[in-house]
């Protein structure tokens, strides 16, 4: 049965089962420091689908999200920011349904799908273990399918008419981490109008903002001194570039490459920050305000 619960309960249940990786929101307890923040609403969510009455197997579904809005009245802008959000979190297809409704649709979405793709196997399984012999039951495991979807997604950064959007999904099936990856997304909140880099940047930015996140990786980087010796420290040099993958900061803008996008022995998502100072000569003019 679905219930809505605290931020805290959903936290609580989710982390007892789980180690999760965060994408770095809130790391002072709130989003970035803002001039001008949008009022948000925080919506929770959790759920356990259980396969069948036979198998001992569910899976947990934990939603806490954070979605900015007006406190009257929304304007055109917040409208379309939200609906950015819905189609970002649940697909299109819950974007006209209101957020909470939208958030219990996907997960009752989720739900039916998981269903559908492993009921018949832990069934099998349910069915293999009462067929071992007893001195061998201690090699199954009827839990294998007692498997998590964690979405957390909030604020990152709003101040100077932009504002960061962060979403996290975690999803376990099984393993002994989830298996986590961090989204984000900008807006433009004059017209609620999406920010990537090109937009964002000047013309034929590629190369040298190639080459900033390289010097930044090797800055914030113990073992590495030159950009040379990053691929002797098991980065995939080639795969260090500019990715969409981004969020405005106090300090810079940040980007987010997740678990195995640098190289496979990468053992955790790598955030790296261009300062504004260094990241301004390429920002198109009516950008640069954001560097001051």
């Amino acid at each position: 049965m679905k219930k809505l619960h605290s931020i805290m309960v959903v936290t609580a249940c989710f982390a007892a089962t789980t180690l999760f990786q965060s994408c770095g929101k809130w790391k002072d307890g709130s989003a970035d420091a803002s001039k001008d923040p949008s009022p948000t609403v925080h919506y929770s969510l959790l759920d356990t689908v259980d396969l069948s009455a036979d198998a001992d197997s569910r899976m947990f579904i934990a939603l806490d999200i954070e979605v900015p809005a007006d406190e009257t009245q929304p304007s055109a802008a917040m409208v379309q920011i939200q609906d950015a959000l819905k189609s970002l979190l649940f697909a299109d297809r819950f974007n006209q349904l209101p957020f909470d409704s939208a958030m219990a649709a996907y997960a009752d979405y989720v739900g039916k799908n998981y269903k559908s793709e492993f009921v018949e196997q832990a069934q099998r399984l349910v069915s293999d273990i009462r067929q071992t012999d007893d001195s061998l039951l201690y090699v199954a495991e009827p839990n294998e399918f007692e498997n998590e979807l964690y979405v957390s997604a909030g604020v990152q950064y709003d101040s100077a008419g932009v504002m960061s959007y962060s979403i996290e999904r975690i999803i376990n099936f099984g393993q002994a981490t989830g298996m986590s990856r961090c989204t984000y997304v900008n807006f433009d909140k004059t017209d609620g109008s999406i920010i990537d880099e090109e937009r964002l940047f000047i013309d034929g930015y590629e190369a040298d903002l190639t080459h900033r996140l390289l010097s930044a990786i090797v800055d914030q980087t113990d073992e590495v001194e030159l950009i040379k010796d990053l691929v002797d420290n098991d980065y995939e040099v080639q795969s260090i570039r500019p990715n969409n993958n981004f969020y405005f900061s106090q300090e810079g803008i940040v980007y987010m490459f997740n678990l195995t996008d640098l190289g496979p022995y990468i053992p955790e998502g790598t955030q790296v920050v261009i300062s504004w100072q260094n990241v301004k000569p390429l920002l198109k003019d009516e950008w640069k305000h954001l560097a001051d």
